[in-house]
């Protein structure tokens, strides 16, 4: 095999396992006419939508991101390559301005950060452990987006 062509098998074997065990952003929501006639506790106001936004990414030393899903409105790549968007903090954000596009605000309900030392091949039957070499992490949060029913309520929230 020549040098270019074990260069360029290398290269398209990193690409495929980036794609493959790349970091991942997804928007999970819910909305129907019945949510609307559920009250939230503690809460004024017509709920609009369930929403469950979530981040996964790979880290190196657990420190060091390598690859994770792209929260970019105008992402060109559906993975983000050495930043660390993985944080309850970004997903957040990413929920607000949701809810500020659709005239709502957002009440969280619940959120979770998942880390793992583990690495789990496609076939086998058990998950390799890689101790604090690669690391995946995965940060999620849920809430409802809310829309507020009177003007005066909408503006004691600010």
């Amino acid at each position: 095999m020549t040098v270019r062509l074990r260069i360029l098998a290398a290269a398209t074997a990193s690409l495929g396992l980036a794609a493959l065990a790349g970091g991942c952003y997804t928007v999970h929501t819910a909305s129907s006419p019945s949510l609307s006639k559920l009250k939230l506790s503690g809460e004024n106001g017509e709920i609009v939508e369930h929403v469950l936004f979530e981040n996964t990414g790979w880290f190196l030393f657990y420190h060091i991101p390598i690859v994770c899903g792209n929260t970019a409105d105008d992402a060109v790549l559906p993975m983000s390559f050495f930043s660390d968007q993985v944080t309850d903090d970004t997903v957040w954000r990413r929920m607000e301005e949701r809810a500020k596009s659709l005239g709502a605000r957002a009440v969280r309900t619940a959120d979770a950060s998942i880390e793992d030392v583990t690495f789990d091949v496609p076939g086998l039957s058990f998950p390799l452990v890689v101790p604090y070499v690669l690391c995946y992490r995965e940060a999620q949060v849920s809430g409802v987006l809310v829309k507020d029913g009177s003007p005066k309520q909408a503006e004691t929230d600010r």
